[in-house]
């Protein structure tokens, strides 16, 4: 299973983005900084940029010196980040390049973030020092939670090496040992960047296969159940208020009619790997649960606490959790049906004339056709998508050119402002 679904996310998160970025052809560095991005996407951008640095440093040859002494290794370091700091000037084109990159794997990292972790960290290595997989963790800022109890059983166990199939084991314990130990309030925190990552995208809800990758790797073996029995119920989508709900009903209630065959309730795309808690590499002893203040990324975890995974079935009636979802979804499209502007109106006579002349290939019939079923749309992602197949790939435009990003940012304007 993949991450697809959040990565037409990502998409939509990248083209807002590009619509707010400075008409700049260069950046600097004191201009990364500046820009309105999250932390997460930020530290990727820099990563890669120091990544850089370090090659071309270690590229460097000499007969006299040898240039890939130890000694020689912190003062590389520092000077890559020092090269990063006084010299770095993107071009607009690789700076866009390099964006859309960083959203794709902040996307990625949202929803499996064991996975990205192992792959962004390790590549195609099958082992590396723990040093490196030191140095590598500095680069995700999100679930600080998991790098820093990690970071701890490194601090314990010492190990010269880890391997890249070790690496995920140990995630996978402490992700498990950790959740075990919330309590729902500090658990549902943990959504938090998932749906903020959304919310960018200009949308609340948080499609079900997305949950249900993330909750996979948390051996929550209930939790999954419930997700899939969402799906089962035609519930694509889930809000943040919604997700609460469902994660605090008990099975039974959720469970469908008594009449549906036994193999519908039980159909699942589970795997016995993911639900299968392996041989303990952590013993109590060897972790400090941290308790940090709530905040997006830090989750203090109670000492004493009995996790409060469901409400006692005695406080809640027997209804039909999915059924009055879908009735609040529908209510909620009649009250939140907007009046929107037509585009024709957002765009000037002089914009019309390029953007036939750049994106429709001179095709004035197929600009207005292209308008026309904007206007009916109901959602920026669906005329997003539109966009993608219909323009851009139609008629091979370059969708960094200036001209793409303007009608971009002309379409989404009318989605955002009613």
């Amino acid at each position: 299973m993949t991450a697809q679904p959040i990565l037409h996310i990502a998409q939509q998160v990248f083209k807002t983005t590009c619509a707010t970025l400075p008409s700049l052809e260069v950046f600097s560095y004191n201009d990364l900084q500046s820009l309105s991005l999250s932390a997460q996407c930020r530290a990727f951008i820099f990563a890669e940029l120091t990544f850089s640095a370090r090659s071309l440093l270690a590229s460097l040859k000499s007969s006299r010196f040898n240039l890939k002494h130890d000694a020689l290794r912190e003062p590389r370091l520092r000077f890559a980040e020092t090269m990063v700091s006084v010299a770095t000037a993107l071009t607009r084109e690789d700076f866009i390049k390099l964006l859309q990159s960083a959203l794709l794997i902040e996307a990625q990292y949202l929803a499996q973030p064991h996975k990205i972790l192992k792959d962004f960290i390790f590549a195609n290595r099958s082992e590396l020092s723990a040093s490196d997989v030191l140095d590598r963790l500095s680069s995700f800022t999100e679930y600080a939670y998991l790098i820093d109890v990690f970071k701890q059983y490194l601090v314990r166990k010492q190990p010269d090496v880890l391997s890249a199939e070790k690496f995920e084991k140990v995630l996978f314990e402490i992700d498990s040992k950790l959740c075990a130990a919330y309590s729902h309030e500090e658990f549902m925190m943990l959504f938090n960047p998932l749906f903020e990552f959304y919310q960018r995208a200009s949308e609340k809800a948080v499609e079900c296969e997305t949950l249900r990758l993330f909750l996979s790797e948390k051996n929550l073996a209930d939790h999954l159940k419930r997700i899939d029995l969402a799906l089962q119920n035609g519930i694509q989508s889930l809000t943040a208020e919604a997700l609460n709900d469902l994660l605090l009903a008990p099975l039974d209630i959720l469970a469908p009619k008594p009449e549906l065959p036994q193999s519908d309730i039980t159909k699942s795309d589970i795997t016995k790997s993911e639900l299968t808690n392996p041989k303990s590499e952590l013993p109590k002893s060897e972790i400090t649960i941290p308790k940090p203040e709530l905040t997006k990324s830090e989750i203090t975890i109670p000492q004493s606490e009995i996790p409060k995974s469901e409400i006692p079935k005695s406080e809640i009636p027997p209804i039909d959790f999915f059924e009055l979802e879908k009735q609040r979804l529908q209510s909620q499209k009649v009250q939140q049906e907007p009046t929107r502007r037509d585009v024709r109106l957002l765009i000037s006579d002089e914009e019309r004339k390029q953007f036939i002349k750049r994106l429709f290939k001179g095709s004035e019939e197929d600009y207005n056709a292209a308008i026309s079923a904007i206007n009916q749309m109901k959602t920026w992602r669906e005329a997003s998508l539109y966009i993608d197949r219909e323009v851009f790939s139609r008629f091979k435009v370059d969708e960094f050119s200036s001209e793409a990003v303007a009608f971009v940012d002309i379409v989404f304007e009318r989605f955002q402002n009613r």
